[in-house]
């Protein structure tokens, strides 16, 4: 019996000792892996990885242990190398970048479940790695010892340049762009401007080039009527410019005279129309239907008519206006066909 009772209480010795080694190395597992943890959430990454080691080094004893330690450790290191792959690029620092995919091979070695995700990061900041030396490699600061004072300059360049251009001074900001691109011939900056001034250019130069000869061509139209001799002035004087046989006096085409003819840009088929209208105001007994015959009157290139005078008749104004058009006009009775020479 005395036997029994030794072997009873040797065997709760032992079951209470493993049990307490067993408590043991949990217990100092999971504290550090707590701690861990928390160091992560609040971005001390060094700390953290020093806990992280720590726990799975206190959990080698237990298996299953070691395996969700080195699953939250594998997981630490890809976070980690995320958030440096984060501050490389926003701080364009290489050294960041090879940290951090340091630290996705690592993270791949604790747990291979991660292989793809880590690939995928991998490529991607090999790839921002590389764009990163080589502008490092091609900057004019690399390339030229002289470039901070050549890059400050750039800089005061560029921003006249945008400040000219906004002002429609394309000229003196064409010159600051180019000026830009000789000391940096690869500046695209002063390029993309340069190609956003000339499409401004080019449209306005279109509008400038199409008012200049729309004026133009009506000026030196103009210039070939000769004066007109107003019959209040001067009685008995004959028009001034012939288109066909001349009109008797009497014929209010010719002898009814318009207080004022006022025009401003106005498109031809306007002008005709309020002509007739005028025409059939002051002559209801006789009007007139003016039509145009082998043209378009709202054809742009038919310029618009400033025309400005008292005391004129209808054909005088026909005549004026047709002249200086190079149109003609033809009465069929009470029909005016106007059609070009």
């Amino acid at each position: 019996m005395f036997s029994s009772l030794l072997k009873s209480l040797l065997l709760a010795t032992a079951v209470s000792f493993f049990s307490g080694c067993q408590n043991t190395d949990l217990s100092s597992a999971g504290t550090p892996l707590k701690k861990a943890e928390a160091e992560a959430r609040n971005g001390n990454w060094e700390n953290a990885e020093k806990l992280y080691l720590e726990s799975l080094k206190a959990s080698e004893k237990n298996a299953s242990t070691t395996d969700a330690t080195r699953k939250k450790l594998a997981r630490f290191y890809y976070d980690y190398a995320i958030s440096m792959g984060t501050q490389a690029d926003k701080a364009q620092n290489p050294e960041s970048y090879t940290k951090a995919l340091a630290l996705l091979k690592k993270a791949e070695e604790q747990d291979p479940k991660l292989a793809i995700r880590c690939a995928s990061a991998q490529e991607r900041f090999e790839k921002e790695l590389k764009a990163m030396q080589y502008r490092a490699a091609t900057s004019l600061a690399t390339l030229d010892p002289n470039a901070k004072g050549r890059e400050d300059k750039i800089a005061v360049l560029k921003k006249q340049g945008q400040t000219l251009s906004a002002a429609g001074s394309y000229d003196d900001a064409i010159k600051k762009f180019e000026e830009i691109l000789r000391l940096d011939p690869y500046n695209q900056d002063a390029a993309r401007e340069l190609k956003k001034i000339h499409g401004k250019s080019l449209e306005i130069a279109k509008e400038r080039s199409a008012a200049t000869r729309a004026e133009a061509m009506a000026e030196t139209e103009w210039r070939k009527v000769a004066p007109i001799q107003r019959k209040d002035e001067e009685p008995g004087s004959q028009p001034s410019a012939g288109t066909k046989a001349p009109m008797p006096e009497e014929n209010p085409f010719n002898s009814q005279l318009f207080e004022e003819i006022s025009f401003k840009d106005a498109p031809l088929a306007e002008a005709m129309l309020k002509l007739e209208k005028d025409y059939k105001n002051r002559v209801p007994e006789a009007p007139v239907s003016i039509q145009f015959q082998g043209m378009n009157p709202a054809d742009p290139k038919w310029p618009a008519i400033t025309f400005a005078t008292k005391k004129i008749s209808l054909k005088e104004t026909l005549d004026s206006i047709c002249a200086g058009l190079g149109l003609k006009y033809e009465l069929r009775g009470q029909l005016i066909v106007i059609s070009p020479k």
